[in-house]
């Protein structure tokens, strides 16, 4: 890794065009190439000391075994985030729309003993969300994704976020909010972040995190995020 505004190691924003598909825009090849320096070969340390306290008081982990929370991975990678929630007793699905990371990440869960109905992994399109997903969560988990969306899509992101929810369901995210140059790929700030949330959700609570690693100290904000119904 170059140095710390470039940790993500993700594609050049100048390579971006939002006209195009975003499976088209090179994801896969960066699996191919192991060009992937985002991926921490773990879940991040942010949600693993945020979420289970914070599914604990919110009741997600106290469900029926034949109705528990379920939750989307959106942007997972080769999965340790899913993976670590669906541990946590979560019924979790992981998006991505690289064909290479999913077959990582179903890999790696099948080393992990947990069943296919803890934890699964779907190839999709995030701005296209397919039918059969649309409503269906309780929870989304955000982490690394949401700063590699080309600043003019991020409303049809949230919008696609919002299709995912149940009514009143929650996303959690861990975004990066500084805007040196280097990205990870785009850069972003508190404001910008908040603001374009605000049409489809309610903010619940937000803060910087004290559990960041060395290269993303002061910069990572944990958000809560509820749909609005």
């Amino acid at each position: 890794m170059a140095n710390a505004t470039q940790d993500l190691n993700r594609p050049n924003p100048d390579d971006f065009n939002p006209s195009e598909p975003a499976a088209s825009q090179g994801w896969n090849q960066r699996y191919k190439d192991q060009d992937t320096g985002w991926d921490l070969g773990q879940p991040s340390p942010v949600l693993a000391a945020f979420l289970p306290e914070y599914l604990k008081q919110h009741n997600f982990l106290v469900r029926s075994p034949n109705a528990s929370s379920k939750a989307a991975v959106v942007g997972c990678g080769r999965g340790h985030d899913a993976r670590f929630i669906a541990k946590l007793g979560i019924e979790t699905v992981g998006f991505d729309f690289a064909p290479l990371a999913i077959k990582e990440a179903r890999e790696l869960a099948a080393r992990s003993q947990l069943t296919e109905k803890q934890l699964r992994f779907e190839q999709m399109d995030i701005f296209a969300v397919a039918p059969q997903w649309q409503g269906q969560f309780d929870l989304i988990i955000e982490h690394t994704c949401f700063c590699a969306i080309n600043p003019e899509q991020r409303p049809d992101y949230v919008e696609s976020m919002r299709s995912l929810l149940k009514p009143e369901g929650i996303l959690v995210g861990v975004f990066f909010t500084h805007n040196r140059p280097g990205g990870p790929p785009f850069g972003t700030n508190e404001t910008a972040v908040l603001d374009v949330f605000s049409p489809r959700f309610k903010r619940e609570s937000w803060q910087l995190s004290d559990h960041s690693i060395g290269r993303r100290k002061g910069d990572e904000h944990v958000g809560v995020f509820r749909a609005i119904a």
